[in-house]
């Protein structure tokens, strides 16, 4: 978890340090860039810029930026008062700071992730950098530094990772002095860093990402590398995409193996049927769902067995009589009395051990459970209940609404985000978002895809991560 939101986090920095390019992302600026990023990088996202500037409203006229109203109430929003530092979008999204407008690329490297794009004034830059920190850069060989920022020539380097540390020079110096062998264009994921028809195209090595992980914990790494081998056969790298529209934040993620090509899923899948989702409840805040093929437990007990131990045969025995889809409704808000629904399709043979269970799980909360054909209902709590004022409580979504945004996946998790999480939080039109991730059968791997959506009151998506994600 600290893995994903680190890679979340700087992920959504270049995002956002991105919004300052306005000209068409070409090819050539971006093998430029990949030409300064060591071969050994655990990870490269490259970000076109003028997609999320269109996204954000801006335009570019007479070699300028213009600024959308959106942009405007966003720089507004990260503004420090001069000489206490700045936010990386403001460097990239205000007047007179000499950042070219052209592709950023975000790469990390050992344990530090850096921020790299191009100049078109170095004066001015400096001058920018300077007001805003009220420090000043110094001349090392070349290597102009201040603070964890660095320019040589005219290109210039962010450290994401150490905002508060100064910037390494050795670093720097050795990433600008790179030739195409030790450069990141020499590998074969860097082909496809250099397409334009995504915001943010992203790349990483899995050994490197568990080392990020895990640190030194060793046991640790070997213990994911284990786990990941039972699940997936020679994955090697993790790819994905990453787009923002108004309203809508999409990304995907694959895991490759060594050839590049999708790593091989193990387990058997299955699809979710979305009718038998969508008649466990009407509302909820969290749903899971997931196709179960019934080989599945087979599959599970082979598992078991070559990690040196089997499974209790009380759960062999509850597992076996699964066949189908399962899926789990959830409403537990503050202030809402808590409330449960979930299904569990059979093979329609007897199921006593699993009944079993459900009821103990359930009968602690006042739930009970319900045999319908094929299919054990169990649950607690009812939908649609009045709060303290005796006004009737609305649950975040309606399961109707949502089971077709992951239709043909066989894993998917659905999630409301609090409208107090919004920059909007407070006002009368405030509302809740939605955040839909699903797995899908892909060349014979997974396919994870993730939609962050949002109502039209919320401001503009790009922005909203923008505003909260970036560490700098």
């Amino acid at each position: 978890m600290n893995l994903l939101r680190k890679t979340g986090l700087w992920l959504a920095a270049a995002v956002l340090a991105l919004s300052a390019s306005c000209t068409k992302n070409t090819d050539d600026s971006v093998s430029a860039l990949l030409g300064s990023v060591p071969s050994s990088a655990t990870s490269v996202t490259v970000i076109n810029t003028p997609r999320l500037l269109e996204d954000l409203g801006c335009k570019l006229k007479d070699g300028k930026l213009q600024r959308s109203e959106e942009t405007e109430k966003l720089m507004a929003n990260l503004y420090r008062a001069p000489g206490t530092g700045f936010k990386t979008p403001t460097l990239l999204l205000a007047d007179s700071t000499g950042v070219s407008h052209s592709s950023c690329v975000m790469f990390s490297d050992a344990y530090a992730t850096y921020l790299t794009g191009m100049l078109e004034d170095t004066q001015e830059f400096t001058k920018w950098i300077e007001f805003h920190t009220g420090k000043s850069f110094t001349d090392n060989a070349g290597v102009y530094t201040c603070g964890p920022i660095a320019y040589r020539g005219t290109q210039y380097w962010i450290c994401l990772s150490r905002p508060d540390s100064p910037i390494d020079v050795t670093a720097v110096s050795s990433y600008s002095a790179l030739n195409s062998a030790q450069s990141f264009v020499s590998t074969d994921a860097a082909s496809h860093l250099q397409k334009s028809d995504h915001d943010v195209l992203y790349w990483g090595d899995m050994n490197g990402l568990l080392k990020q992980a895990f640190g030194s914990g060793v046991k640790d790494i070997a213990t994911a590398r284990i786990a990941m081998g039972m699940l997936f056969e020679d994955a090697a790298y993790a790819s994905g995409s990453l787009d923002c529209e108004k309203d809508i934040i999409k990304a995907t993620a694959t895991l490759l193996n060594s050839k590049g090509n999708p790593s091989k899923y193990l387990l058997p899948v299955q699809k979710i049927d979305l009718a038998t989702v969508e008649s466990i409840d009407t509302q909820a805040q969290y749903l899971f769902a997931m196709g179960y093929p019934k080989e599945l437990t087979s599959k599970i007990e082979q598992i078991s067995s070559s990690l040196g131990g089997a499974l209790p045969p009380n759960m062999v025995s509850m597992l076996k009589p699964v066949d189908g889809t399962i899926a789990i409704a959830i409403d537990n808000r503050q202030g809402v009395q808590g409330r449960l629904s979930g299904v569990i399709t059979t093979d329609g043979k007897p199921a006593n051990t699993l009944a079993d269970y459900i009821s103990d799980f359930t009968k602690s909360a006042g739930g009970k459970i319900d045999k319908d054909g094929k299919l054990l209902r169990f649950g607690w709590g009812e939908a649609n209940v009045t709060n303290g004022d005796g006004q009737l409580e609305k649950s975040i979504f309606t399961l109707k609404d949502v089971t077709p945004k992951f239709k043909d996946a066989c894993i998917a998790l659905v999630a409301s985000v609090p409208a107090k999480q919004s920059p909007t939080a407070g006002t009368p039109e405030a509302e809740d978002a939605c955040i839909v991730m699903a797995a899908y059968p892909y060349s014979g791997g997974l396919e994870w895809r993730v939609g962050v959506e949002a109502p039209a009151t919320r401001p503009n998506m790009t922005a909203y991560v923008i505003e909260n994600m970036l560490p700098l």
